[in-house]
């Protein structure tokens, strides 16, 4: 057994919602999770889906591979793939999934590259550029006010190139912190300081 592994519902202490007897719990996020998690869910769910049938429980059409979303205390909401034991079908396939992530913890790499890449600019446009050019001038590596009037695209770029690993998203969010103490180490990359109007073009 694994963590991936779907597993039978099970009532926990203090739980005072929906009962869910007869299912199976399979992966989960919640308000916190990661980008990795967040793609995971997405990609078993599209594979889980297409394999979906109908049941009726208690007089009443039921689904038998179903998100289910709760309130939690702690993380404010979670969500998991429900899965119907009649389902051997779908149980199968969530298997053969935790069998992949067993052995690798990405099933989606394109997806998982998208959605890095797209949270990396949201966070970018709406705090990270900002935050990049306050420690860049605490640093003393430019002066103030000198990316004043240098477009967002170009101050990423230059943002970037101080992170040649290409390691500028992780799990936290943007890695500040990582390019600063690299140009306090290395200095400004030439072309992208020039590109930025930092230097003169050479």
């Amino acid at each position: 057994m694994n963590n991936y592994t779907p597993k039978p519902w099970q009532r926990g202490e203090c739980y005072i919602g929906q009962e869910w007897q007869g299912w199976f719990v399979f992966l989960g996020q919640h308000r916190d999770s990661c980008a990795l998690d967040r793609s995971n869910f997405k990609a078993a769910l599209e594979l889980l889906l297409p394999l979906n049938t109908g049941i009726e429980l208690d007089g009443d059409p039921e689904e038998t591979v179903r998100v289910v979303s709760e309130n939690h205390w702690a993380v404010g909401w979670i969500e998991w793939i429900a899965i119907h034991g009649s389902n051997t079908a779908a149980l199968a396939e969530a298997n053969r999934i935790a069998e992949r992530l067993e052995n690798y913890p990405v099933l989606d790499e394109h997806a998982l590259s998208q959605l890095e890449s797209d949270e990396a600019m949201e966070q970018w446009e709406s705090w990270g550029m900002r935050e990049f050019i306050r420690e860049l001038e605490k640093a003393k590596l430019i002066e103030e006010g000198a990316l004043d009037e240098t477009p967002s695209d170009a101050i990423w770029e230059l943002y970037c190139a101080l992170i040649p690993s290409g390691e500028y998203y992780d799990s936290e969010g943007l890695n500040i912190s990582y390019a600063i103490n690299n140009a306090k180490r290395d200095g400004l990359p030439d072309k992208e300081s020039a590109e930025c109007g930092l230097v003169d073009a050479k």
